[in-house]
This record gives C-alpha cells, structure tokens and sequence, in this order.
C-alpha cells in the first residue's frame, strides 16, 4: 500500500491562489473541506481531495454589443442572406422568362401553321393548274388574300409587341374632340365587323361635344379595333346567329368611357385576370375555332396605360363580356405636344 501526506494549509493557499488570479479574478474564492464519502466512493484506484470549490461576488462576463466579431458575423450572414435573394429573384426572373418565351413559340408556331399550309396547298395547286373551274379558282384566291391578311396581322401583332416592351412612354398626343375622336374610328371598326359578319352598333348618348382627350389617335383606333376584334370573335353563341357588338361611350369623374361589349359567353371570373397576360386565349373552349395568339388585350392594355388610362374587364349585364378603356379628360391647351 502506497500513501501521500499532505500539509492541507499549505496546499489550499496554493491552490486558492492559483485559482483566484487564473480563473476567477476580482472574486472571492475558498476550498472547503467536505465529509469524506470513504474509501468505497473511491473504487480503492483513485485519490481525490475531500474539499469543494466556492466562489463568491463573481460578476457575469460582460461583452460589447458591437463587438468585431459580431460585426464581421453579421456582415457575413447579411451577405449570405442578400446573395440568396438576389439568386433567388434571378431564377424568379430567368423562370417566368423561359415561360414566357415558350408560350411566345407555342402560340406563334401553332396561330401561324394553318394559314401557312393553306397558303402553300393552294398555290401549289393554282400554280400546276389543277383546278380549272373559274369560280373555284376565285374562292382559292379569295381565301389566299385573307390567309395572308390573317399573316399580316400576327407578325404586326408580334412587333407591336416587341416596340412595347422595348420603348413605352413614346407617344405623340394631340387635344381632339371625344365625339370627334370616336367618329373618326367608327368607319374602321364598321369594316372590321361587316368582315366578320358582325353587327356593330355606336351608342354616344348625350355626350358633350365640347369634351376633349390628349391622345394619340393611331393608338386609340389601335385599342378599339382589337376590341372589335375580340368581340367579332367570340361575341356570338352559335353560328347561325352574327356576333354583335356595342360601343358605348360616356364621361363621368374628369374620365372618358369607351366600353366595347359583345353578346357571347362571356369571360369566367376565374380568368379575369388571364385574359391581359401576353399569349393568353379568351376562350381556351373553343380550341382551333378561333384564331389568333392572345396579344390584342395586352397590347391594348399596354397602349391604354401609356396614355394615362387604363383598360379594364366590367361586368356586362346580362350575357357577353365589356371591355372599358377609360381615358383622361384634358383641360384646354396646346393643340399638340
């Protein structure tokens, strides 16, 4: 059996020392002896010293609130956090875009396949002479000029709508008359029903003369034929019937209304907001039935806002859908800027 003596004074002033200045400075410190818990509590392999540390007034650490650490922490996780969203918002972006760009691939690849297989069959066949019958050959060409009018209108369509995503606010406005305005563009808007086989009629009620717009006019008559347009297009509920069209112009609150509405089925109120998006049909029932590539509300929408108003999608009453381009009304000044 092996032991050690220890002197227990010397020992605790030694390690109270030790102790207070290495670890618990400005505090009171003290070893006290405790009970002995016997030679079984020491398993009869390990030798400790029977004495319990006590510390006594230590005061809790204190630290900077903007320490260099902490700064440097939370610069670093600012930057982390900032770089996620920006990578975040790009692949947002990056996303919609592609979305956008096969939506634009689709709807032009498949509005341009039929007039393009028709305008090629129908050459072919007049140009190697196969149809010999007169009156035959007329429809054939009838239907090539309108094929190539529908062609016409898909690729200016197109452009108008790359020129408004490239350059808005562009507009050359002059002061004109609302009823002068609106009589101005009824001819076109007649030409373009009597080609659908539409009926249109132009409703100003008592609208003052004296009610002036600052305007473009091209981009008004622009706005009004694709609301024909549409109108024309699923304004009717069978086919026997022809589609008919109202345009009701009115003012109130320093606004002029054109609201163009048709007679059809109307849009569901769960594709309001639908029928604005670029590429976006009316009327996605009816298929192949009706043309187009779903560019005319939102370049109309894009049009109306350049010039201070708005277009909007009203509630009709009873059948068929309204469209309301309202448009500011202009004090008196300049005739043109």
């Amino acid at each position: 059996m092996q032991c050690v003596w220890l002197e227990w004074r010397t020992l605790r002033g030694e390690l109270v020392d030790a102790v207070a200045s290495d670890l618990f400075e400005g505090a009171v410190v003290d070893i006290v002896p405790s009970a002995s818990r016997g030679d079984h509590a020491l398993g009869g392999r390990l030798a400790s010293l029977p004495a319990v540390l006590v510390v006594r007034g230590l005061a809790p650490p204190s630290f900077p609130v903007w320490s260099t650490t902490r700064v440097t922490l939370l610069a670093g996780w600012t930057s982390v956090v900032a770089a996620a969203i920006a990578v975040a918002v790009l692949l947002s972006i990056s996303i919609r875009t592609s979305e956008r760009r096969d939506r634009f691939v689709q709807a032009v690849t498949h509005e341009l396949r039929t007039p393009l297989t028709t305008f090629c069959m129908y050459s072919e066949m007049l140009a190697d002479d196969v149809v010999r019958d007169e009156e035959t050959r007329r429809e054939y060409l009838r239907t090539l000029v309108s094929e190539s009018a529908r062609l016409r209108r898909i690729v200016e369509n197109v452009l108008q709508y790359a020129r408004v995503e490239r350059s808005r606010g562009r507009t050359e406005r002059e002061r004109v008359s609302v009823v002068e305005l609106v009589n101005s563009v009824v001819p076109l808007l007649e030409r373009r029903a009597e080609e659908s086989g539409a009926l249109l009629t132009v409703d100003l009620g008592e609208l003052d003369p004296a009610l002036l717009v600052a305007v473009d006019r091209g981009v008004v008559e622009q706005i009004l034929q694709n609301l024909v347009d549409n109108a024309c297009k699923y304004g009717t509920r069978s086919t026997e019937e022809p589609a008919r069209v109202e345009l009701r112009v009115g003012a109130e609150r320093g606004r002029v209304h054109l609201v163009v509405r048709d007679h059809g089925d109307g849009v569901p109120k769960e594709r309001a907001r639908d029928v604005f998006r670029a590429f976006e049909r009316a009327a996605p029932g009816r298929g192949d039935a009706v043309p187009g590539i779903g560019l005319g509300l939102t370049l109309a929408r894009e049009w109306a806002r350049e010039l201070g108003g708005d277009l909007e999608l009203r509630e009709a009453e009873g059948v068929g859908a309204a469209f309301a381009l309202s448009l500011p009304l202009a004090g008196p000044g300049p005739a043109r800027w």
